[in-house]
């Protein structure tokens, strides 16, 4: 089954505290398959990787991923096998645009084009530009030079800071909205590292 998984900037996985080291083209094979407990796991909406591994300090990857438990989070997309092939890997922007091409061909309540349904993606790469949500559980990403974003309490922001000359990629963060350090309906830009509010 064609999935996609994260792993450390190592391209390792820490399951129960244990590092396990992976390689693309490899394949790895374990006895259980017991979701949040043993086994590969995965998910197969890619945007639901990005709950789980911080986009700054990750590396991210098309898996196959077979012998797959029946078990299911109602809340995401991921899943569990005994056995696991990692295809190939993604640049962050190549996943994040991974992540609005399968949004696209999906379901309107998961869709890159209505932004207020559960669970969307809200994504702008053009210089100046915003992305906003209106809804929990739902990520606006931004990847263009002085983007900006703003979501509501429960969701997340992802943000990309380039150098002057809009060459270089300097800085990629994510947080979530929690009212308190991400304020709600508030436009954040990344400014050397850091989530700075900005005006409209």
């Amino acid at each position: 089954m064609k999935a996609y998984k994260g792993f450390n900037s190592q391209l390792q996985c820490a399951p129960n505290n244990k590092i396990f080291q992976f390689e693309i083209g490899k394949t790895y094979e374990e006895k259980k398959a017991i979701l949040c407990k043993s086994g590969f796991h995965a998910c197969i909406d890619p945007i639901d990787v990005l709950r789980f591994y911080d986009p700054a300090n990750s590396r991210f990857c098309e898996v196959d991923i077979e012998d797959v438990s029946e078990e299911r989070d109602p809340d995401n997309s991921k899943i569990c096998g005994k056995k696991i092939t990692i295809i190939k890997e993604y640049t962050i922007i190549e996943f994040i645009e991974l992540c609005k091409d399968y949004r696209k061909s999906n379901t309107a309540d998961k869709s890159t084009a209505s932004n207020t349904g559960d669970k969307s993606i809200a994504s702008n790469t053009g210089p100046y530009s915003k992305a906003e949500i209106t809804k929990a559980n739902s990520i606006a990403i931004v990847s263009g030079y002085k983007s900006r974003a703003k979501g509501v309490i429960g969701s997340w922001l992802v943000l990309v800071e380039w150098d002057k000359e809009y060459e270089n990629i300097q800085n990629i963060k994510s947080k979530k909205v929690d009212g308190e350090i991400i304020k709600e309906n508030t436009y954040y830009q990344l400014i050397d590292g850091k989530f700075v509010e900005v005006e409209k």
